[in-house]
């Protein structure tokens, strides 16, 4: 582990919509003449609690941390010997937590700043344990509950408070599974009772390559996009499947809720922003302004009662959306198919079309994703370049 710099980057454009002006105020790249972020594998992370001012990103071997990302400086950069992030995720908790995943199995909890000083706890050390893939997403879903996701659609559940790890918790877990596989079309879980270690549950989803999965701000809900081109929202509290939603065309790559809850917007491979109202359970909007493929979507904060959506695409550029649900409701577009719980997309001819309110060049290379916090915008590239916008109103 080693104190490094992040080199100059780019130099990133400012701009002002919705009356407010946004500036760059700090850019890096995600890369040392050591450790090189491959092109199209760049996971970053940036800390939920508006008190801590941190980010991670992954290396080629290792990840970067940033203790503080408003006054730049040094950052730590460790090294994971032959094992490559595959994943990222902070703890909404006060005290700073981080989950990470490795392409050889291993699952870590770590204090991004106290680092080897403060909390380190290694699960999956055994490499296999959980399942023969990879892990590729890492989530928490509250304080408390967190969940690793592999690429076999195994998305095993774990607990904080529990500190250990039992190889009877994962075999009792996978062979209940396989034998209740037949029993919910699409998915099964189960959950131990009453447990003293983990894992404490495991869910199966049958479908495409799952590409995200996110948490709706109440905790009670979580949302997974696949390679299928289905948006699907279960209730975490319940294990109920709500509802699934259909793209126009081709798989899904990012996924968001709104601050309140009721929206999900997506952006995939049809070059596309979609927003969908889950209690209405219909298509509210969909967006054309990328020219490529739509890698990162994030909902800011509202203005007025219209609600603010951030795209990124692997086009390089930014695009902002302005939604009023109120046009949308005046649309009188229906939900398409006879089952409250699957949602076809509706035709060309039917589609809610919506133009973004601003678009912004950010970068020649394909833009990976975009986060949106009240005291920026981050936003990085496939080259490992991050950028930050603050608003600088006081700006002539």
């Amino acid at each position: 582990m080693k104190s490094m710099s992040f080199k100059p980057a780019k130099s990133p454009p400012s701009f002002s919509v919705l009356g407010e002006k946004y500036q760059p105020q700090s850019n890096w790249t995600a890369s040392s003449s050591k450790f090189k972020t491959p092109a199209h594998s760049v996971i970053f992370a940036v800390s939920k609690n508006a008190q801590q001012k941190i980010f991670v990103v992954n290396t080629f071997q290792g990840f970067m941390v940033s203790e503080n990302y408003e006054t730049g400086g040094d950052i730590a950069e460790l090294s994971t010997e032959k094992m490559q992030v595959t994943s990222i995720d902070f703890s909404p908790s006060v005290e700073p937590l981080v989950l990470l995943t490795f392409s050889l199995g291993h699952i870590l909890l770590i204090d991004p700043i106290r680092r080897a000083r403060g909390k380190v706890q290694w699960f999956n050390s055994q490499r296999n344990l959980y399942s023969s893939r990879p892990p590729c997403i890492c989530r928490f879903f509250n304080q408390e509950d967190y969940i690793v996701l592999f690429e076999d659609n195994t998305m095993w559940k774990f607990k904080l408070s529990l500190k250990t790890e039992e190889e009877r918790n994962i075999i009792y877990l996978a062979s209940r599974i396989r034998e209740n596989r037949d029993s919910i079309p699409g998915f099964c879980q189960l959950d131990i009772p009453k447990p003293e270690s983990n894992p404490v549950g495991l869910w199966k989803f049958f479908c495409g390559s799952i590409r995200d999965v996110r948490m709706s701000p109440n905790s009670n809900l979580f949302a997974m996009i696949n390679s299928d081109g289905q948006l699907r929202v279960f209730d975490f509290i319940r294990n109920q499947h709500l509802v699934c939603f259909e793209s126009y065309f081709g798989g899904l790559l990012s996924l968001s809720w709104s601050l309140d809850g009721k929206l999900v917007a997506t952006g995939g491979e049809d070059d596309a922003v979609s927003v969908w109202n889950l209690e209405q359970r219909k298509l509210v909007y969909r967006g054309e302004g990328h020219s490529s493929w739509v890698a990162g979507v994030c909902f800011g904060k509202a203005n007025g009662d219209n609600y603010i959506l951030w795209s990124a695409g692997e086009d390089g550029k930014l695009l902002i959306w302005d939604i009023n649900l109120e046009d949308a409701e005046a649309s009188n577009q229906e939900p398409r198919g006879e089952r409250r719980d699957f949602i076809t997309h509706p035709c060309r001819l039917e589609l809610p079309l919506m133009e973004p309110i601003l678009e912004v060049f950010v970068s020649g290379d394909p833009l990976q994703d975009i986060i949106v916090k009240e005291d920026g915008v981050f936003v990085c590239d496939s080259g490992g370049f991050i950028i930050r916008w603050v608003v600088k109103n006081d700006v002539i």
